[in-house]
């Protein structure tokens, strides 16, 4: 008898890849709960026009709040415009 068998290799191979495997999982999972358990940000319903400025946009940190921000910002500019 060989006291190493040909298909040792391929069982450790496939224990690695699901040992990686999990990992990934488990990676992802915390991200995927991070991301949908996030409340978004409170920002009142009507910036105020300090607030809608490029510059006052920009230095808002998270992608999130920016967004909202800017979209609300949008709304009030169409408002005005009409």
């Amino acid at each position: 008898m060989l006291p190493f068998s040909p298909t040792s290799g391929v069982i450790l191979k496939s224990r690695t890849n699901m040992a990686v495997a999990v990992v990934i999982a488990a990676i992802l999972a915390a991200i995927a709960f991070r991301s949908l358990t996030r409340q978004p940000p409170h920002l009142g319903a009507k910036p105020s026009p300090e607030q809608c400025t490029p510059e006052a946009i920009r230095q808002v940190g998270d992608a999130l709040e920016r967004s909202v921000l800017s979209a609300n910002c949008a709304k009030l500019a169409q408002k005005v415009a009409r």
